[in-house]
């Protein structure tokens, strides 16, 4: 079963990424933190712009390419998580047990599947609010990327929407760099730029935007004519 949610996942994921896989890769290898364990935050402006679809399915890429054992997907959304109703996950454990110390790394990172990704889903129980104080969040969050870069070559956080709440900004002082995420036709651009602004200010490398869910009015392989 979470064979199948996974493999639904990646076909959503390749649907909107299309052929810009690769050209990820190589700017992330070639990247901050290049050589080394790189840690990479997917964001958004918003809510439903696609972070959790794309975070997954680039990691299903990177391991199919590097080898499961080398990439951790951590699901830094602890304000609306759903790693665990994706997957149908029976582990009490996650990012918030870990925070709160009642779990270790090792106990909350979960393989999916024979061979599959590695995940950190944020908590069992959806919708938790009580989260660690915003002046802690950093050195605890901190702790646990560290953690994840020693056992992982790639580490990437699916991040919480950048407007509404501060965590994105917090996640993307701790990762090497950033992929915007932008619903096409839906986000406006004042609100990307509010969202970017508020990244950068906090020393963040946008290493590339991706453009989710565009609608090709002409078929996409005349593009490269016009």
């Amino acid at each position: 079963m979470k064979e199948k949610r996974m493999a639904a996942l990646v076909e959503r994921f390749r649907a909107a990424f299309g052929g810009d896989c690769q050209r990820l890769h190589e700017a992330i290898l070639a990247g901050p933190g290049a050589g080394g364990s790189q840690v990479i935050q997917f964001a958004a402006s918003q809510f439903g712009e696609g972070t959790t679809t794309i975070s997954l399915g680039f990691g299903r890429f990177l391991a199919d390419i590097h080898g499961p054992d080398h990439v951790v997907v951590v699901e830094g959304n602890l304000r609306a998580p759903s790693f665990h109703d994706i997957f149908r996950l029976a582990s009490p454990n996650g990012l918030q047990a870990v925070l709160e110390g009642r779990a270790q790394v090792e106990q909350a990172v979960l393989q999916v599947g024979d061979g599959g990704i590695f995940i950190l889903p944020a908590d069992y129980q959806g919708g938790r609010t009580d989260l660690v104080a915003l002046d802690s969040l950093r050195t605890s969050l901190g702790r646990v990327v560290a953690d994840l870069r020693s056992r992982f070559r790639f580490v990437l956080i699916d991040s919480p929407p950048i407007v509404p709440f501060f965590d994105g900004c917090i996640l993307s002082s701790i990762a090497d760099a950033v992929v915007f995420i932008i619903e096409s036709n839906r986000t406006r651009a004042e609100v990307v730029d509010h969202a970017i602004d508020s990244l950068r200010s906090r020393g963040a490398t946008i290493l590339g935007v991706v453009l989710n869910k565009r609608v090709f009015h002409i078929p996409n392989y005349m593009y490269r004519f016009l």
